[in-house]
């Protein structure tokens, strides 16, 4: 700044000579270069994830469209309204799959955090399949079953007890595993019991383990008055929400109707496999074994039965 200038002087010189080379605009429109990609070319592009062998891919998912029995897994840069499909409040989205894309990066960040801290590799097959089955267990509960409330509002009535029932199964031996475990109205586990089984099927092989359950329940003279399930097709099933022939195929269904019919207010509901952990422990450890084991109340159990009891908020 020269001597005796004034900043003040400057900046309105400057001001002036910007005026000087201002034009005056025809009109008030802003232009921006926008690339447009055609139909064609984004088929191209599917085509070539689709062939791609290094992406993870899975056959538990069909696609919705052409019911394709295998799917890939792609990132796709998402523009404009491309990147509202998540958005299951608008016409032509779902919300079943919107729930599927949030469970699958839930597992992946759980992949991440267990290939730092554990060194575990990870598995996207198995992200996919816990993803599904994630979404499928949450979907078919209603809204009162949610939370950990549930152990608290769905306790039996004084007299009568509340049996838990899972059932695990081996699709290329057939070889199956049952847990049960019999809870009074005091959270207190009267009984619990594995063993293993033959079975068609998860249907047939969840029948079979309320089959066992009903049963010692009968030798001790409990009064039966809900049956929790993890088996979703078992559920649908014996409430009617699948066709007869598909159950009439089944012996055991057949059974477990026949049995249903000695009590008057029995009801089945559906809860989520990690709410039905103990159960699903004992059935387990149940395929290994050769004859029923039966821990009653008041005898020497193994610890990581109690450690199972403990979680669960329930106790001997």
């Amino acid at each position: 700044m020269a001597s005796g200038e004034r900043r003040s002087d400057r900046f309105r010189d400057g001001r002036a000579a910007i005026e000087e080379d201002e034009e005056v605009a025809d009109n008030h429109c802003v232009y921006r270069n926008e690339v447009q990609h055609s139909a064609g070319e984004r088929t191209q592009v599917l085509q070539d994830v689709a062939a791609d062998p290094t992406l993870p891919r899975t056959k538990t998912i069909s696609c919705t469209r052409c019911n394709h029995p295998e799917v890939v897994f792609f990132q796709a840069a998402a523009r404009g309204e491309e990147g509202e499909w998540l958005d299951f409040y608008r016409p032509g989205n779902s919300k079943y799959m919107a729930s599927i894309v949030a469970a699958v990066f839930w597992y992946i960040w759980k992949s991440r955090c267990d290939k730092i801290f554990k060194e575990r590799r990870p598995d996207f097959s198995w992200i996919a399949k816990m993803a599904v089955e994630h979404v499928k267990d949450y979907s078919a509960v209603t809204a009162d079953r949610m939370g950990k409330s549930f152990f608290l509002i769905n306790r039996p009535a004084h007299g009568y007890v509340c049996i838990y029932s899972a059932a695990c199964w081996d699709l290329n031996n057939g070889k199956g595993g049952a847990g049960i475990c019999i809870v009074d109205s005091n959270a207190c586990i009267l009984l619990a019991g594995c063993c293993s089984m033959q079975a068609n099927s998860k249907m047939d092989a969840g029948a079979k383990a309320v089959l066992i359950a009903m049963e010692w329940a009968y030798r001790e003279n409990y009064n039966i008055k809900r049956l929790l399930v993890s088996c979703t097709e078992l559920w649908k099933t014996m409430n009617g929400q699948d066709s007869e022939i598909e159950w009439r195929s089944h012996p055991s269904i057949t059974n477990l109707r026949q049995s249903w019919l000695r009590h008057e207010h029995l009801t089945m509901d559906f809860i989520p496999w990690k709410w039905n952990r103990m159960a699903g422990s004992l059935a387990g450890h149940g395929m290994n074994l050769v004859s029923i084991s039966l821990f009653h109340r008041g005898m020497e159990r193994p610890r990581w039965l109690m450690r199972k009891v403990e979680a669960a908020g329930f106790h001997f």
